[in-house]
């Protein structure tokens, strides 16, 4: 089979969570099927973090959420067979904005969901259900139970 060029770019929200583990597997799998590209993006600060932390808490904060998205993503990418093409980058702003923004130029946008306990968000957390709500692109969110296997479950919100 000859190495054609990316058909698109799928975009994958990656926070370093077991949940962003899961999303960026369905991703690579689904990336495969479609000759697509993959977008990493890990959105810092992160969600709940202080909104104006010292300059050095923020510098070590930035790093931290780098490291961790960064190890995500090389491990999906060891542990994959032929991976798609894959970029990362971190992005200084809220997930659901640079997500959001992010689904503009992508043809799916994929988010896992951490599963947040109150009843509002019981099926998905706040982030993945606000990317639901306003992404330019469809959404797939990737529940906690969800097999990280080709033909994993995934719930397709639009």
């Amino acid at each position: 089979m000859q190495n054609q060029a990316p058909a698109g770019v799928i975009a994958v929200g990656v926070d370093g969570s077991e949940g962003s583990r899961r999303a960026l597997r369905w991703a690579v799998d689904e990336a495969r099927l479609r000759r697509s590209a993959i977008e990493a993006v890990t959105a810092w600060p992160p969600r709940g973090s202080e909104a104006r932390p010292v300059e050095e808490q923020a510098t070590q904060a930035r790093q931290r959420a780098d490291e961790t998205a960064r190890h995500v993503v090389d491990g999906v990418l060891r542990e994959t067979d032929d991976p798609p093409p894959v970029s990362y980058e971190l992005v200084h702003g809220d997930a659901v904005e640079v997500l959001v923004q992010l689904s503009r130029r992508a043809q799916l946008l994929v988010v896992g969901s951490h599963g947040v306990s109150s009843i509002r968000h019981a099926a998905l957390g706040s982030v993945s259900e606000a990317c639901a709500m306003q992404a330019a692109c469809p959404v797939v969110v990737v529940p906690r139970q969800a097999a990280a296997e080709p033909g994993g479950d995934a719930v397709a919100q639009r």
